[in-house]
């Protein structure tokens, strides 16, 4: 079974476009100044990516705030 048509857009799109950047959870957590489990919560569903951490995934991962968007 795929797992990942069953996770919420934006957590698929973060994953990407973290492995893209070439960052592990930890680094892109360390960007953020968050801890790495609320990385790991965002790329598996269990937490929704506000618009207030949409802009700092986008700072960090050279993008826009609305590749997160719903």
């Amino acid at each position: 079974m795929n797992r990942r048509k069953n996770l919420p857009q934006q957590s698929v799109v973060l994953k990407g476009l973290r492995g893209r950047e070439g960052l592990t959870q930890e680094q892109l957590a360390k960007k953020l100044d968050v801890s790495k489990s609320t990385i790991s919560k965002m790329e598996t569903g269990k937490k929704e990516i506000s618009s207030e951490d949409a802009k700092k995934l986008a700072k960090a991962l050279s993008t826009k705030p609305k590749m997160f968007e719903k």
